[in-house]
């Protein structure tokens, strides 16, 4: 190979290109058998991921298959109580209410007076008690703190000062 001689004494340089081009795909070869093992090292860490993300999907699915489940049979239970409901005052039951009958209160010191804001329909539950269209007193020694700011700071009730003569 390099060691090849001309008849004139010298290296033979096509001996020696042919040796340097030899070595040249031996070392692109080597180099390729590198990127090509980089590779199959990167692609088994992507299935690996891809394992994974496929299994938290199938998890994912399946608590999402059961909240619809549960929400489907809370949408059926609503909608079943409502036609009782319906039922019953089509059966002159008249409007449904609560059983309890309605309590004198008398308030004798400092109180407001919480009521829901015109035009709302729906109950307004704050600080542990339910608000409607109808002024409830409540005595100022009643309420902490948090419950009078929590009343007072509620874009959807009516607070005033309570006045005797609103007392039921």
């Amino acid at each position: 190979m390099a060691g090849k001689k001309t008849d004139k004494g010298g290296p033979d340089v096509a001996a020696l290109h042919k040796t340097i081009n030899e070595l040249r795909e031996q070392l692109a070869a080597a180099t390729a058998g590198t990127a090509a093992a980089q590779l199959e090292a990167e692609l088994a860490a992507l299935k690996t991921d891809r394992d994974q993300v496929m299994a938290n999907l199938a998890d994912v699915s399946a608590k999402l298959e059961t909240s619809i489940e549960k929400r489907t049979e809370l949408a059926e239970a609503l909608e079943g109580a409502q036609r009782q409901i319906r039922d019953m005052q089509n059966a002159g039951a008249g409007p449904v209410a609560s059983a309890a009958a309605p309590v004198a209160i008398v308030i004798t010191g400092p109180a407001i007076s919480v009521r829901t804001r015109p035009g709302r329909q729906q109950t307004r539950y704050r600080a542990g008690r339910a608000f409607g269209p109808e002024a409830v007193p409540l005595a100022l020694t009643d309420l902490t703190k948090d419950d009078l700011e929590a009343l007072q700071n509620d874009r959807e009730l009516v607070v005033t000062d309570h006045k005797p003569s609103q007392e039921a």
